[in-house]
């Protein structure tokens, strides 16, 4: 399967052609279901690499950087011996690295009021897992405007300091909304990116919190490769790549492993 050890590491459904863009998207084989009820191992050391509620832009990203330095190092042979036909980006890729591909897009749906001001500072998204986010803005009244997420529909009264109203806060982003007008009817899509901040040191941080009988359990007891190289690295190893590396190769195999169990 193309991408095998991405794909069975990212879990993801593949896109339809109009499912639009998503941040270090990649080919994911037309024919790959992803897994669901996953093993208690696998679920927990998802959680640990992706967040309590990943979305895909999340995945997405920390499988690029799992990917990027399980392909500078030598344990980069177990991935490749699933299919090693490979057409994902394995380096910097400037989509990551732009700061441009970050932060608030402000999209007026309907009204004349002039676009208004956020500012604040965004929450690293790592441990919830939640790069992307959407607030629906919308002025009911001159004094009333609401600030929808999609689950949660608050309502601010409206005063103004000056040429802005009070700031009205964008739920989970670090980020705060300040309209020009308090129009009624004007509305607005605000899309937030927050880039995620954690390292490689970070991550295997996170992971050694499950405890090593967990991570044992991910690497099964098989005496046999590469399990048998996975354990004594996550046993001995000091080094945040290599130890990442093992980490994303023991995933995807058991991930392997779980799906020909389930097809019999």
């Amino acid at each position: 399967m193309l991408n095998h050890a991405r794909s069975l590491l990212a879990n993801l459904e593949p896109l339809n052609s109009d499912d639009g863009a998503y941040l270090a998207e990649e080919i994911i084989d037309p024919t790959f279901v992803p897994l669901t009820a996953l093993p208690s191992s696998i679920a927990a050391v998802r959680q640990a690499l992706y967040g309590s509620s990943p979305d895909r832009e999340m995945i997405n990203y920390r499988v690029r950087q799992i990917m990027t330095v399980l392909h500078a190092g030598p344990l980069v042979y177990w991935a490749l011996a699933l299919d090693p036909r490979v057409t994902y980006d394995t380096g910097e890729d400037p989509s990551l690295l732009d700061d441009s591909a970050f932060g608030a897009v402000v999209h007026q749906l309907s009204g004349s009021a002039a676009e208004p001001m956020i500012y604040g500072e965004l929450f690293s998204p790592d441990s919830s897992g939640r790069v992307k986010r959407e607030y629906l803005v919308d002025v009911v009244s001159s004094d009333l405007a609401t600030v929808s997420d999609g689950v949660r529909n608050p309502g601010f009264t409206l005063s103004f300091d000056g040429d802005l109203t009070a700031p009205l806060p964008l739920a989970g982003s670090g980020l705060f909304v300040r309209l020009r007008s308090n129009q009624p009817g004007a509305s607005w899509l605000i899309t937030v990116k927050s880039r995620p901040t954690w390292q490689l040191g970070d991550i295997v941080e996170e992971l050694a919190l499950l405890g090593e009988p967990l991570l044992i359990d991910l690497c099964t007891l098989k005496q046999e490769e590469p399990w048998v190289t996975l354990r004594n690295i996550w046993r001995d190893c000091k080094e945040s790549p290599r130890t990442l590396s093992a980490i994303g190769i023991a995933t995807f195999y058991r991930m392997r492993l779980e799906m020909e169990a389930r097809r019999g």
